[in-house]
């Protein structure tokens, strides 16, 4: 039967190859254990007249059902035909285009073509054996040439695979997506008990329990095997020696190979950070009307500046039009995300739905550009869970830079910050004014609520209070435990305001951009707004000074950044057409930052370990990430010495007794 269909495949195929009078001769071969999906057939074609002899190679489908069901998608014959007569196509038109010598060049079997019938499948290849190609004996380890040669073969694949993200990111992600597999979990589980239970049978004694216990860690582990950690690329999938074909070339015993049975090609079901943003980044590139365009995607370091994200840069470039954009994509793990469940999703909502209600009240008031709040733009988001995502503007590109977090910021830094942070809270108050009901459902959307007894949270917070008393002079150790005795659970009252606003909620100077408009002034542009809560507008200020300052700048200009703030904040509520006498006057500020003040040291003991990290000591920021690592580390000189100041404020202000 299965003979039949061959030569029925072979005539369509020889008939197109121009063969017209020949005869067949068809031998069904045995790869000795080393195939286990197809039956396997030489094929020579003997001709009746000038054309040459043909020698190919016939692989017949012969899985099962139950074999064919431990993939949730059987289509190894699919991906091979897909390799050969597209993906090959596509790499050799990339060597071509960027000049690859021959011998550098990746090279396969020659296709001649297939049948696709489920359960029938077949494919015709070249037959290597015809010219002195082996496969190698699988029972025998591999040397050193042949090592070397297939090493450099693979990374001929891969680089091309790179090349093909690069030239067309779009459809790549396509390919990606059509190469996904999964192996049936309850096959999976059985293949990995069996092979566990013949290794342990078969493993010396004295290492059987050491072997026991990897296979028991891999277990738990075995389906991220596949999960890139950087870039994805198509991979082989099955890259052994049963699978490729070699000979040995006299010279040096050098040995040249060739890849087959790429019916394994595959990507993972889970795909890695950056092949997700070539998935969803082309949406906004078709938004913004490119068509021909190229993509890049840059991962960068923010030298423990953020925990929260992943951050890339982007650029999308056509011709003489190219956008810069800036994306960061959720980093945080379950501990961290039992916290603050809507951390990405307050974002998302800040850019697409509060930015323009602002926007609206500015242009109704008709408030100059110049005095407006003026956010990155933002060009969309994926709300996932798992896979949040938000593509800003990239402010570097225009001259903006984030501060220095391990220096104290400046007095035109200062008032340029607290300037803007005085539109985002009159905004609030606008909106809490014209707005009442709408403003009262964001604000107890968005409410602080912060779990003492959380053991996330209690062992960040004890973490941090044992790290400061450690790291303050031996004189004020006590006086330090008794204030946390006293603060240390209230902390949450802190964000309890007499009239509420819309709070950034962690406003330091990691989280703003700013440039130099001029020798005296700066511009600052408020950034990372997943913590926008309702609180206290003092809540931001004293964060602000006491994450960004030290001892010497509080003691020229702490008073004179105060009376800015409100300064400023009335003239914003004024061009808004606020009264601040009935909104939020002086005195009710006054009144407010007075029974406040304390929770600036507690501020500091929380947010100066994260202020103060250095970038080589920085947690890495994975799914796995507590803040308390953030406390691991030795105290470094320089958290040592900002909360020195806050304690020596604290005892000048008679706040520690």
């Amino acid at each position: 039967m299965a003979q039949e269909k061959i030569n029925k495949l072979l005539k369509e195929i020889l008939k197109e190859e121009n063969y017209t009078n020949f005869d067949l001769k068809v031998e069904e071969i045995s790869t000795e254990g080393a195939n286990y999906t197809s039956n396997l057939y030489k094929v020579e074609v003997i001709p009746k007249g000038d054309k040459p002899h043909l020698h190919l190679f016939v692989k017949v489908a012969c899985p099962s059902v139950k074999l064919r069901s431990t993939l949730d998608e059987w289509k190894i014959y699919t991906t091979e035909q897909f390799f050969y007569t597209k993906l090959m196509k596509i790499f050799n038109e990339i060597e071509k285009e960027n000049n690859v010598p021959d011998g550098h060049r990746l090279v396969c079997s020659k296709y001649y073509g297939c049948s696709l019938v489920p359960f029938e499948e077949i494919i015709v290849l070249e037959d290597l054996t015809a010219s002195n190609w082996l496969a190698y004996d699988r029972s025998k380890p591999i040397d050193w040439p042949y090592a070397k040669a297939a090493i450099t073969e693979l990374a001929k694949f891969h680089s091309l695979s790179f090349a093909y993200s690069e030239k067309n990111s779009t459809e790549f992600s396509k390919v990606l997506e059509d190469l996904k597999t999964q192996m049936n979990p309850e096959a999976l589980a059985a293949f990995v008990k069996s092979s566990k239970d013949i290794a342990l049978q078969k493993v010396k004694p004295e290492h059987k329990e050491l072997l026991e216990k990897y296979l028991k860690e891999f277990e738990a582990k075995i389906k991220k095997v596949n999960e890139p950690v950087g870039r994805n690329v198509i991979t082989h999938g099955v890259y052994r020696p049963s699978n490729l074909m070699h000979k040995v070339r006299e010279e040096k015993l050098k040995r040249d190979l060739y890849n087959v049975d790429l019916k394994t090609l595959l990507t993972t079901k889970r795909v890695g950070v950056e092949e997700m943003l070539y998935t969803f980044l082309p949406k906004i590139a078709e938004e913004q009307k490119y068509v021909d365009y190229k993509l890049k995607i840059e991962p960068i370091s923010s030298g423990g500046a953020n925990y929260t994200s992943t951050l890339y840069n982007v650029t999308i470039e056509e011709r003489n039009n190219t956008h810069h954009m800036f994306v960061k994509v959720a980093a945080m793990g379950e501990k961290i995300r039992s916290q603050t469940p809507n951390f990405y999703h307050t974002e998302i909502f800040v850019y697409t739905k509060l930015a323009k209600v602002y926007k609206n009240l500015e242009e109704e008031h008709q408030v100059p550009d110049k005095y407006r709040l003026h956010l990155t733009k933002f060009y969309g988001c994926d709300p996932t869970v798992y896979k949040e995502t938000v593509v800003l503007e990239n402010l570097v590109v225009k001259g903006y830079q984030p501060y220095d977090r391990l220096k104290p910021i400046d007095w035109a830094y200062a008032a340029s910050a607290i300037t803007e942070l005085t539109k985002l809270h009159a905004l609030s108050f606008a909106y809490s004014e014209y707005y009442p009901e709408e403003f009262k459902k964001v604000v107890n959307d968005h409410k602080f609520v912060l779990e003492m007894e959380a053991e996330f949270v209690s062992g960040f917070f004890d973490a941090s209070i044992a790290k400061a008393i450690e790291s303050v002079e031996e004189k004020f150790k006590d006086k330090l435990k008794v204030f946390f005795e006293r603060f240390g659970k209230k902390f949450p009252d802190l964000f309890k305001g007499v009239k509420p606003v819309l709070i950034h909620g962690d406003y330091r100077p990691s989280n703003l951009m700013h440039r130099n408009a001029n020798e005296t002034a700066v511009d600052v542009m408020i950034v990372d707004l997943q913590t926008l809560q309702g609180a206290s507008p003092v809540v931001d200020l004293l964060y602000f000074i006491f994450t960004g300052s030290d001892e010497e700048f509080r003691a020229e200009y702490y008073d004179k950044l105060i009376d800015h703030y409100y300064t400023e904040l009335e003239a914003a509520m004024k061009r808004l057409h606020l009264d601040p006498e009935k909104i939020y006057s002086r005195a009710v500020f006054d009144k407010e930052l007075k029974e406040k003040l304390p929770f600036g040291l507690t501020i500091s003991v929380f947010a100066l370990p994260v202020v103060t990290v250095s970038a080589e000591h920085a947690p890495k920021v994975d799914a796995d990430m507590e803040l308390s690592a953030f406390c691991a580390e030795k105290a470094s000189d320089l958290y040592v010495e900002r909360l020195n100041g806050v304690v020596n404020d604290f005892m000048k202000w008679g706040l520690l007794k």
